[in-house]
């Protein structure tokens, strides 16, 4: 959409975290009438004094395109970002919404794996619960609690729940539910994604990349490099290191993640109607 002669997205992937949005985002980027944002993850509304940086958001978007589109997982997690639902429903009241949902505790599983391969302070497996790691990866796959964020404060935006194993598994089949929702009916066909979050090239960073990042000194960096040359460079880091692995989660542990979530998951199907039927909680 335009708004005094700037771009800004008419709709947003919200996430989950591990449920597939970086492939989502990828099949859209592929379709002829759509201009995705060039950093996958803007993660603007979470920024601070995000109100004084509207020229880079706008600069994410390349005109020449019917529909214009971003995905952050970081604005479904409203434990760690309390504020993106009330700040995109404030300054984006006409955007489109697409959440995908995956089974709660797998999702949680992931999210953990991805963090363990990623910092150097993340718990053990048999340590995590009770830590704010915990707390972190729980709340994020508390999905009616992240909906019912967007409801609070985004009442004329509309949102669309969209099935994690439908994304991985029948691409296309998810593909005609997004051209439905989004207006775009044609031009669906050959847009599948490959691997384009690959948990093996992140077990592979030096431990010395995952301490940059964590004291913020790669911030400065995915400003100015394109994204693009940051994947050319993260690859060729990827390539020069062992392989680390996630230790596997106790069944205590995982016993604890389904007790913590099943009232959510519940409350989750009550608000949507879907049955979810395949999910563990």
């Amino acid at each position: 959409m335009m708004r005094d002669g700037k771009i800004l997205p008419d709709f947003i992937i919200i996430g989950a975290m591990k449920a597939a949005t970086t492939s989502l985002y990828a099949m859209l980027d592929r379709h002829p009438q759509i201009g995705m944002s060039r950093d996958k993850e803007t993660d603007f509304f979470i920024e601070n004094n995000f109100e004084t940086k509207w020229p880079s958001y706008h600069g994410q978007f390349t005109e020449g395109f019917d529909l214009y589109g971003e995905a952050s997982p970081n604005y479904t997690k409203t434990l760690v970002f309390p504020q993106a639902a009330r700040r995109i429903g404030e300054h984006l009241p006409d955007t489109k919404l697409i959440y995908i949902l995956r089974d709660p505790v797998d999702r949680l599983v992931s999210h953990y794996g991805h963090l363990y391969l990623s910092r150097t302070d993340v718990p053990e497996p048999n340590e995590v619960v009770g830590t704010k790691t915990w707390d972190a990866i729980v709340d994020a796959s508390r999905y009616c609690r992240q909906i019912e964020a967007y409801r609070d404060h985004y009442e004329g935006g509309k949102l669309m729940v969209l099935d994690f194993d439908i994304v991985a598994k029948q691409p296309e089949v998810a593909l005609a539910e997004v051209g439905g929702f989004l207006g775009v009916p044609d031009g669906w066909s050959d847009l599948s994604a490959g691997k384009e979050n690959s948990a093996s090239e992140l077990s592979r960073l030096p431990i010395w990349i995952l301490k940059l990042n964590e004291a913020g000194l790669m911030d400065g960096l995915k400003r100015i490099v394109p994204r693009g040359l940051r994947q050319r460079l993260r690859r060729a880091a990827a390539s020069t290191g062992e392989p680390r692995t996630v230790p596997p989660m106790p069944e205590t542990v995982l016993s604890q993640a389904r007790d913590a979530l099943r009232q959510d998951a519940e409350a989750l199907r009550r608000l949507t109607g879907r049955p979810f039927a395949d999910w563990t909680v």
